[in-house]
């Protein structure tokens, strides 16, 4: 239950932290060098096209620096169960 109250809470804070944001980027001023940064929004695609890149990258490198599953060692039956028991 408390899983669930810690997740509402987070999930409140970040809707109302995107709605201060997104009401300071449409009311505040702006002291752009570059004509394209004036369109409204404009942050928020760069933002997105940011993540979407990122996780185009990781894609990519991850087949490169991934490990095998069994890189640390085989895990024996009875740790795995042991370890499922503590958490």
């Amino acid at each position: 239950m408390a899983d669930r109250v810690t997740l509402k809470n987070i999930i409140v804070a970040l809707v109302v932290m995107g709605a201060v944001f997104v009401a300071a980027d449409l009311f505040g001023l702006r002291y752009d060098k570059v004509e394209v940064a004036e369109m409204p929004g404009f942050y928020a695609v760069v933002s997105f096209l940011t993540v979407c890149g990122t996780i185009l990258l990781a894609r990519v490198l991850r087949p490169i620096f991934a490990r095998r599953e069994d890189y640390y060692g085989k895990v024996d039956q009875t740790e795995e169960e042991e370890v499922s028991e503590d958490v």
